[in-house]
């Protein structure tokens, strides 16, 4: 049996965190989007969040298409982690 990290970007150049735990939805959905936008090809912004943001992700899958790819880390209540990687711009 073969090791295998489960990660699907085990390669990425930098891994930014974003804490979103307890912010409101505009401010939080603003300040992701501009994080978003700072990211350079290769680069993950990993979101720390207390729910699962299903409206969000709806408006990045439509704002960024195949640029973004994401990957749930962890998906329970109360603690959600998904890693946003840039794959071109």
């Amino acid at each position: 049996m073969s090791s295998h990290s489960g990660f699907l970007f085990k390669d990425a150049c930098a891994v930014f965190p974003f804490d979103a735990y307890g912010s409101s939805n505009r401010f939080r959905e603003e300040a992701f989007f501009s994080a978003m936008n700072g990211l350079r090809t290769g680069e993950i912004l990993r979101l720390f969040i207390d729910r699962n943001p299903l409206r969000l992700i709806r408006k990045i899958v439509l704002k960024y298409g195949s640029k973004l790819m994401f990957q749930y880390l962890h998906n329970r209540d109360g603690s959600v982690i998904i890693d946003f990687q840039k794959m071109h711009d």
